[in-house]
């Protein structure tokens, strides 16, 4: 998946040189960034880190900026399942009804944009009793082990993440599979540090050394 974007630079972009003002063209690079993200994602994204920006070339007044966008990269497989505490009567797997009476904890995104509710819930005719929001992936797992709710979170998280919780995963239905991607700014993967961390990733899986 890729995503382009075209932008004419226009006076309000410029700099007193009369070339693209290098915070505006930050400004533009994550626009194109979140576009890509946000297809792709299905959910709100937000940008938590740029590595490295090199203005190596001007760009006038009147000319068009074609900014690269970003290309996907599958890293890894993984299903999402349900958090419940220990003892819990919901069983090795869940169904839509189980969740009637509960509290659903996520994180602060709207249920249209979570699969827990449009893959499961929805098409089970069926919605939680509360749908409780939370910022923190630790408190969330704090909040089902004290048995305040059950999450829907990656297997792999739960695995590396709930040591000393007495919380246990329970399937969601028929499963719910999910993959995680890397976003990569096109005509970057050659850059040697980005091709030994895309080789790296292609050798690890969550919980490989468990």
């Amino acid at each position: 998946m890729q995503t382009r974007m075209v932008e004419m630079i226009i006076p309000e972009h410029a700099n007193y040189y009369g070339t693209l003002f290098g915070g505006n063209g930050l400004a533009l690079m994550a626009k194109a960034a979140f576009v890509a993200a946000t297809r792709h994602a299905g959910t709100s994204v937000v940008m938590a880190r740029s590595e490295q920006v090199d203005f190596t070339t001007p760009i006038r007044v009147g000319e068009i900026l074609d900014l690269p966008g970003i290309s996907y990269r599958p890293v890894f497989d993984y299903e999402l399942v349900l958090a419940v505490p220990e003892r819990h009567p919901i069983g090795a797997v869940a169904i839509p009804s189980d969740l009637a009476g509960e509290v659903l904890i996520t994180y602060p995104v709207e249920p249209a944009r979570l699969d827990i509710f449009t893959r499961f819930l929805v098409p089970g005719n069926c919605l939680p009793r509360r749908h409780r929001t939370v910022e923190t992936t630790d408190m969330m797992l704090q909040l089902v082990a004290a048995g305040r709710g059950v999450s829907a979170v990656p297997d792999w998280l739960l695995r590396e993440e709930r040591a000393g919780l007495p919380i246990r995963a329970a399937r969601i239905g028929k499963g719910l599979p999910k993959s995680i991607h890397l976003g990569i700014r096109r005509g970057e993967e050659g850059i040697d540090y980005i091709a030994g961390f895309l080789d790296l990733t292609a050798q690890a899986q969550p919980g490989a050394a468990e």
